[in-house]
């Protein structure tokens, strides 16, 4: 395990488990890039599912994660309303596309297309599952101590 400002990488953002099904993304390698007002991130999907074991490098940013923290806050703070979603995916392009919908019944369906970028986007997998309560609240913890220990060492959260 390497550390990070206080981060233990790699750091487990998002983790959706049914007991059939495991989606999980992780922040495995946090980089400066020249002065440290420049940090950059590896993450990294992992997804099992009847025997399949995936795990690959995603095509997201810091300020990916940022914008769908802000949208996953908002969509938990009205209460699972109907309509209500946060999308996580890289500034519009088709590689990575992660979705949480939520019902007016307490209800989250998550799903998404992930590309794997070790392999020029050529390989993906697709999942649906659902997601409580519990693991929503769980990643929003999460991804904001993430967040919270990026703006110490950067100085702000301006991370797009």
């Amino acid at each position: 395990m390497e550390d990070f400002n206080g981060l233990s990488l790699p750091f487990r953002l998002i983790e959706l488990n049914s007991g059939e099904q495991l989606f999980a993304l992780e922040c495995k390698e946090i980089r400066t890039l020249g002065s440290k007002e420049e940090l950059s991130g590896t993450f990294e999907v992992i997804y099992k599912c009847n025997g399949m074991d995936c795990h690959f490098e995603c095509d997201i940013t810091i300020g990916n994660i940022y914008y769908f923290y802000l949208e996953l806050d908002t969509a938990y703070d009205i209460l699972f309303s109907k309509n209500a979603k946060a999308v996580l995916n890289n500034y519009n392009n088709d590689r990575t596309n992660i979705v949480f919908e939520f019902d007016d019944k307490c209800r989250c369906k998550a799903h998404g297309t992930i590309k794997n970028s070790s392999d020029q986007y050529r390989s993906s997998i697709e999942f649906t599952m659902s997601a409580e309560r519990s693991e929503i609240c769980d990643a929003l913890v999460s991804i904001d101590k993430f967040l919270n220990e990026l703006s110490q060492v950067k100085g702000d959260m301006d991370f797009f």
